[in-house]
This record gives C-alpha cells, structure tokens and sequence, in this order.
C-alpha cells in the first residue's frame, strides 16, 4: 500500500506476464472497491531500474533485496517521512494463495 493524498492508501499489485508485459492493478482505499488496471510493457536498465510504460506514463522503480522501490519523476528515491512506505515487495501469485 503507498501512500494516497485523497485516500488511505493506493493498494498497488504489478503482475509481469512475460519477458516484456506487465499488468497493474491500483485500488484506492477507503474510496472505491473497484480496481484500476493498467497493462503496458516493462524494461529493465543497469540491472537495477525497472520502468513501466502503459498509456504513455511511464513509471520507475529501483530492484532492491527483492523488491521494487517507487522512484519518483525524476527517477530518483522518495524521500521523506513516508519513503518506506514506497516498497513494493513480492508475493504470492494469486493463482497460489489459498482463499
């Protein structure tokens, strides 16, 4: 969950598909049980910085002990009292999660 202006939280899932595809799902918390989905093509630079690319807006995330770090427009860390809120880190896929 990162952090929302408008919301309690952005509950944020990327699933990569394949070598170059990936799909995003974004819920806001406390605003709307419906998710957005956002599906796009993703690269990796430097063996550490993945960017996503889906509608034009492209998104990078720093490769860090097995999770991915939001980085901001710039490409650089958040920084700040909610910067560890900006990890995303891996779970399980949900074809494997017992409901």
């Amino acid at each position: 969950v990162t952090p929302c202006a408008d919301c309690e939280g952005i509950y944020t899932r990327i699933e990569f598909i394949d070598s170059a595809t990936f799909i995003k799902s974004s819920k806001y918390l406390g605003k709307s049980s419906r998710a957005f989905l956002d599906m796009g093509q993703w690269s990796i630079k430097n063996d550490s910085v993945l960017t996503t690319m889906a509608h034009g807006n492209k998104q990078q995330y720093l490769f860090e002990d097995n999770s991915l770090i939001m980085l901001n427009q710039d490409g650089k860390r958040i920084k700040g009292a909610l910067a560890n809120y900006y990890r995303l880190n891996k779970g399980e896929p949900e074809a494997k999660k017992n409901w």
